[in-house]
């Protein structure tokens, strides 16, 4: 009985959260140390993250999926787990745009799949190397929350398709101007531009549905912008 697998499948079809992380210490004072620290073997093992492949097939519940650290191209997320993830993490990566995340094995025939993750209400790719956001956002048609906190984005795109985004985060990116921003996300209600290069607010002028803004750590001089 002991080499009796089955237990441990039907454990694995329940599970409604799963994250995979190669790293017991993921607190690091930068995302670069961080990154660093996944590059070398796990534990005392001389097991490489970046190495491993991940199949989601026996996980048939998971409504909670969340990736440090881990190579998107390496994970199989099959048709089952995009019909139900509703949470959807992935840190920690040296991803380049959102087709690297939700649809990396397409990269290779430059094309985008239908294979949409309908159920995702909150999309965190935060502290990756995203500096495009692509038309593979709409993938995540449903999406109500997007965070990109720490990521290299200087503008936005693709957004208007995504009807239901309410809460967006672009904490820590490189953006200096906002010229155009109310034509692409004119329903948000929360907006963090935190940590940015921003001096000039006349591209959101017009968001007429905000009702939470935060704006700390940018290169505003005069109070006529808040104005």
């Amino acid at each position: 009985s002991k080499f009796d697998f089955s237990n441990i499948l039907d454990f694995c079809t329940q599970l409604e959260t799963l994250k995979i992380i190669p790293s017991h210490s993921p607190s690091c004072d930068s995302k670069e140390e961080f990154l660093q620290q996944l590059v070398g073997p796990v534990g005392n093992s001389n097991i490489l993250a970046s190495t491993l492949n991940f199949e989601l097939s026996p996980f048939n519940s998971v409504k909670n999926l969340e990736f440090i650290g881990i190579v998107p191209m390496n994970v199989d997320c099959n048709a089952r787990s995009r019909e139900l993830c509703e949470n959807f993490t992935v840190n920690y990566t040296r991803a380049q745009n959102i087709q690297n995340i939700l649809n990396p094995e397409s990269i290779h025939n430059n094309s985008i799949t239908d294979e949409k993750w309908t159920s995702v209400k909150e999309a965190n790719f935060s502290f990756n190397d995203i500096w495009q956001l692509d038309t593979a956002l709409k993938l995540i048609p449903n999406v109500e929350t997007l965070i990109l906190d720490g990521n290299r984005l200087r503008n936005i795109a693709n957004l208007r398709q995504l009807v239901k985004l309410s809460y967006l985060s672009l904490n820590n990116n490189l953006i200096e101007d906002l010229t155009g921003w109310c034509m692409e996300i004119g329903n948000i209600q929360t907006l963090n531009l935190a940590g940015n290069k921003i001096s000039k607010l006349a591209g959101i002028a017009k968001l007429r549905s905000i009702k939470s803004l935060d704006l700390s750590c940018n290169l505003i001089t005069k109070f006529e912008e808040i104005d």
